[in-house]
């Protein structure tokens, strides 16, 4: 179990304003102390005023007087909870949540731990385990089995999973950009606790097409993302549809607006006096590990994981987007779209079968394209660096291995870059002058770092992570028969 550590450089990622602005939520993090906070707030509902916030949460971090099992509320906006207004002053407890929602009807979901069919009442999610779930008494036991551990997060969640929204509530703003299923907005949302600031994905779907059978697909693939929440993951706080003029189609996606927009925006468009260091970009290859790492964990593959699709806050903190829309979409438009062509792996081409390793590539081109503020090069469906990164080039390498068995798990890459990442803040957090050396020092000290620290490294993750044995033509043939039954066959790549 992990306990609550405090350090400077995690605070420089939140933001200690005592405005009362609507996006803050106006509680303290009881682990690492952060005031106001803009990232999701996590509330226990059996410590009375313990709050966590995501970041701290993501990171199991726990005090004495608080387990990670504990059942948890989980807020995306402030001062609301499943399209219900709830101030920060009112108690909030397994009491008052069941005089809430305890008549919600979970249809179809069991209690994984008793005998119940279809969870009535309250439902508590476990943010670990993929697609477990407890009734309400189960949650408060602290029930555990094989897979699901005591100290596992388990978080509170509504029978309707996305919130359907009205769309006269959606104010849409100037565009924010085209993408491959439509066009992103900036807009207004009035929720119930005021007017929002989000960002609406408008997407079009031609007429001709069963609209009924598209909702019906569209929710539960978006669902089954929805259940990934998580501090690295861009939150969609609802969705509205409705029919146009000529029978076609439109649906909006409401997420939160992310000030800096892309990674892409960030790499190619940033300013001289704006640029950043690489501890900063580290930290933003970690936040969109651990955000891979939870997809995954989930059974997920996201399929389109590019610069585009990472979006980036005013701090700095980095979230995945377009959760899931690849594959509820790829049945229904043009298959051409699905995953930016250049950002594929060989297999995509070469058998049209994948699996969760496809991310896995497109997460080392991203990080590569991150570190050297160069893009690769992309011809006959193969792609070439152009530019060797100054750190995690080897990492960087084995990402991108043609045979997706000799890329690294998400999970051991969170683990890499999270280790470098504290073992130079250890180093340089306290009595050290690192935050007042101009940018370029900075980058010199860090590659420095890195040098020095790099065997060392290499045989801790490999403790952890055995790296998988070079296999025989045999042998690899012998396996891929039986591999390819556990992948996604892409029909765009298949004639």
């Amino acid at each position: 179990m992990k306990k609550a550590v405090h350090k400077a450089f995690h605070h420089k990622a939140g933001n200690k304003s005592k405005s009362k602005h609507r996006n803050h939520h106006r509680v303290a993090c009881n682990v690492c102390g952060l005031e106001n906070f803009q990232v999701d707030r996590y509330k226990c509902l059996i410590c009375v005023n313990y709050n966590v916030c995501a970041q701290c949460f993501e990171k199991h971090l726990q005090s004495e007087q608080h387990s990670t099992g504990h059942p948890m509320v989980h807020f995306k906006v402030p001062d609301e909870l499943f399209g219900r207004k709830i101030k920060s002053k009112d108690e909030i407890t397994i009491k008052t949540m069941e005089h809430l929602y305890g008549k919600e009807q979970h249809e179809d979901i069991p209690c994984d731990n008793c005998i119940i069919q279809s969870i009535s009442g309250l439902r508590f999610k476990c943010d670990t385990c993929p697609n477990f779930n407890l009734c309400q008494m189960c949650a408060i036991k602290n029930t555990t089995n094989e897979k699901h551990k005591p100290d596992h997060p388990l978080i509170l969640v509504s029978h309707e999973v996305i919130q359907k929204l009205n769309k006269k509530n959606i104010e849409l703003g100037d565009p924010l950009g085209q993408g491959a299923f439509g066009t992103v907005y900036k807009a207004k949302w009035s929720s119930k606790t005021g007017r929002r600031e989000v960002a609406c994905k408008v997407l079009h779907i031609p007429a001709g097409i069963d609209s009924l059978k598209l909702e019906k697909s569209f929710l539960r693939e978006l669902s089954a993302y929805a259940e990934v929440d998580g501090a690295y993951i861009l939150k969609l706080f609802g969705y509205s549809t409705f029919q146009n003029e000529n029978s076609s189609m439109s649906y909006y996606l409401i997420t939160e607006y992310m000030t800096k927009g892309s990674l892409t925006d960030l790499i190619y468009n940033q300013q001289q006096h704006e640029r950043i260091s690489l501890r900063q970009k580290l930290c933003i290859a970690c936040n969109i590990a651990t955000g891979m790492r939870k997809i995954h964990d989930h059974s997920l593959i996201h399929r389109d994981l590019r610069p585009d699709n990472i979006l980036v806050t005013d701090n700095y903190l980095t979230k995945i987007g377009d959760m899931g829309l690849a594959r509820v979409l790829d049945e229904y438009l043009d298959h051409t779209q699905i995953g930016c062509k250049r950002y594929m792996p060989p297999e995509f081409y070469d058998t049209g079968m994948y699996d969760q390793k496809l991310d896995i590539f497109t997460f080392g081109l991203s990080i590569s394209e991150l570190f050297t503020e160069t893009q690769h090069q992309f011809k006959e469906n193969r792609i070439q660096i152009k530019k060797s990164s100054p750190i995690f080039s080897d990492l960087i390498d084995r990402c991108l291995e043609e045979d997706p068995r000799y890329r690294p798990t998400a999970m051991e890459i969170e683990a890499t870059l999270n280790l470098y990442l504290n073992e130079f803040d250890s180093k340089h957090s306290t009595g050290s002058n690192y935050s007042t050396l101009p940018l370029d020092e900075q980058n010199k000290l860090v590659c420095q770092f890195y040098k020095a620290y790099h065997s060392d490294a290499v045989q801790i993750i490999a403790k952890q992570y055995p790296p998988i044995k070079r296999l025989s033509i045999h042998s690899l043939s012998t396996e891929k028969s039986h591999d390819d039954k556990s992948k996604t066959k892409c029909k765009c790549c298949i004639q």
